[in-house]
């Protein structure tokens, strides 16, 4: 069971979720609601949408899943990276494997996680992203 909105104390954050599903971009979104009822969500379809979406906010997180339709979410986080390249890219996946995830370093993500086991880590990375010093 979730702690009563962790994060609450926060100063407001603008969050993208990429995801080509539509349930898995509302589960995503409540898994933030819990942690971060104060969040700004947008959110994309497809990878070409996530480039021009991350490139037009300003933006605290980004999560992008690996498997975007139209651009991946491997290429999306690069382009990503270029234009912005402070931004905090969490890339997903469903079946994690040592070759994407080396591929997901080198395309710049700031984490890498399972979406199985996004609800245990998002605790975990919010605490590191948005540790005091790095709230805007």
């Amino acid at each position: 069971m979730l702690a009563a909105a962790p994060f609450a104390h926060l100063a407001p954050v603008t969050v993208l979720l990429a995801d080509g599903h539509a349930e898995a971009r509302a589960r995503l979104h409540g898994w933030l609601a819990a942690y971060l009822p104060q969040a700004s969500v947008l959110t994309a379809g497809d990878g070409d949408e996530a480039v021009v979406m991350a490139l037009a906010n300003p933006l605290d997180l980004i999560l992008l899943d690996c498997s975007l339709p139209r651009l991946n979410g491997l290429e999306a986080a690069r382009q990503i990276r270029a234009g912005a390249p402070r931004a905090r890219v969490v890339l997903l996946t469903q079946r994690g494997s040592a070759q994407e995830q080396s591929a997901a370093w080198l395309a710049g993500a700031s984490a890498y996680v399972e979406k199985g086991r996004l609800p245990a880590e998002l605790p975990r990375l919010l605490e590191q992203f948005f540790s005091p010093e790095q709230v805007r």
